[in-house]
């Protein structure tokens, strides 16, 4: 049976145990109270607590009752630190995504309005192709003389040839000498030479100079030579 007085030791030490932390007697990476440590701490032989099983017992039940008040946070610490250091690396990565998110919607944006830009550009190439289409005309009306078709406006070829037909080659003759002689010096110049042959004349009773031009090719001369003075 164990002396009183070392069974007053054991529970002056069991006392003090609650005193004591883990920084204070223990180092190493597991920082856990043994019987070994209790033994070095408080100066109590584990041969003595051996001889006696119910004063080791209540050792034992000591050291447990420590470790298990004293190495809870540390876990529930170490817990805590590594959710949150998974919480902090799952904000980082919704947020990278988010940012990825947002440029992946800009190149869409951007790449989207490229499309429509390049759509619109098409549609109005086609448009303005089909006013070309629309307001072209052939580069020489069929049956006009190539002798005059570069200097001779489209509109006055198919006058000339809807008043001569195949006739017209002579008086397309007398047009271009006139203009030589008196386009330059006629109100409007050479581009309004061809407006005034096809105006109604007060002096070939109402007919144009270009009707008249080939049964009063003088009179005609005389009218432009007067207008041109």
């Amino acid at each position: 049976m164990a002396s009183s007085g070392f069974v007053e030791r054991v529970e002056e030490a069991i006392q003090a145990l609650d005193d004591i932390h883990p920084e204070d007697v223990l180092s190493g990476r597991q920082k856990v109270m043994s019987l070994r440590l209790f033994s070095q701490t408080f100066d109590i032989s584990r041969t003595s607590l051996s001889k006696h099983p119910d004063v080791g017992i209540l050792v034992s039940k000591a050291i447990e009752s420590w470790n298990a008040a004293h190495m809870l946070v540390p876990t529930l610490l170490k817990e805590s630190q590594s959710q949150q250091k998974k919480d902090n690396l799952q904000k980082i990565i919704d947020e990278q995504l988010s940012e990825i998110e947002l440029l992946r919607s800009a190149q869409l944006a951007e790449y989207y309005e490229k499309c429509q830009l390049e759509k619109e550009f098409m549609e109005a190439q086609s448009k303005l192709e089909q006013w070309k289409n629309v307001g072209r005309f052939p580069s020489i009306v069929e049956g006009f003389s190539v002798h005059y078709l570069k200097s001779t406006p489209l509109w006055f070829q198919f006058e000339v040839l809807r008043l001569y037909g195949e006739e017209h080659e002579p008086i397309m003759f007398n047009v271009e000498e006139l203009k030589k002689r008196y386009g330059p010096m006629l109100p409007g110049g050479t581009e309004a030479f061809y407006s005034l042959l096809v105006r109604p004349e007060p002096r070939f009773s109402g007919r144009t100079m270009i009707e008249s031009l080939k049964t009063s090719s003088e009179d005609v001369e005389r009218l432009l030579k007067m207008r041109s003075a």
